[in-house]
């Protein structure tokens, strides 16, 4: 079982992974600059940790609580416990068949999905009418994320938060690049 300390270090380096376009948190091993012990007891949010510690068993269950917290809002938002267990439920049903859940929300992405400004698929996701599973995935063949960034004021931080999260997911590639190119084969993307 975590402590409520080790659940904090965690969610500081999940927090700093997806929020930062420089730290990794495969490459620095989940350590951050501002995890000490003295920085947790500081913290006025330790009570959400000891919360959390005790509904997960491992790091990776940790881990992966905080990134459902994040990939699904764009930002950390684990301080409604209830909302945010939601949210973990969610990450693990999508994720146990990942690439049927995602070639599904491809499948049924209306034609002119990539349309709007912004556009309509930006507004899917952050209804959650799509998930940044399915996002992640068409970005990495059909590339529109920078110009998201770039183009689009006050979308959070979703483009980070999206483009960092490959190395959590696990799914047939070729399948997918199979429908991807099916769906788009002959429309103009206008990203």
């Amino acid at each position: 079982m975590l402590s409520d300390y080790g659940c904090w270090r965690i969610h500081k380096a999940v927090v700093a992974h997806f929020t930062s376009k420089k730290y990794d948190i495969f490459e620095y091993r989940g350590r951050t600059t501002a995890d000490s012990e003295e920085h947790f007891k500081k913290s006025r949010a330790k009570g959400i940790f000891k919360i959390v510690a005790r509904e997960v068993a491992s790091v990776r269950e940790a881990t992966e609580f905080f990134l459902a917290n994040i990939i699904y809002t764009g930002e950390d938002q684990i301080f409604e416990i209830d909302v945010a267990k939601d949210r973990y439920i969610r990450w693990l049903k999508e994720k146990e068949s990942l690439t049927f859940f995602m070639s599904e929300q491809i499948s049924n992405l209306p034609g002119d999905c990539m349309d709007g400004n912004p556009p309509k698929l930006f507004e899917m996701l952050v209804r959650g009418g799509v998930s940044p599973q399915t996002v992640f995935a068409l970005d990495r063949e059909l590339h529109f994320l920078h110009s998201w960034e770039k183009n689009y004021f006050g979308i959070g931080n979703y483009p980070t938060v999206i483009s960092k999260l490959g190395k959590f997911l696990r799914y047939n590639d070729t399948k997918l690049k199979k429908v991807i190119s099916e769906k788009f084969d002959n429309e103009t993307i206008s990203v």
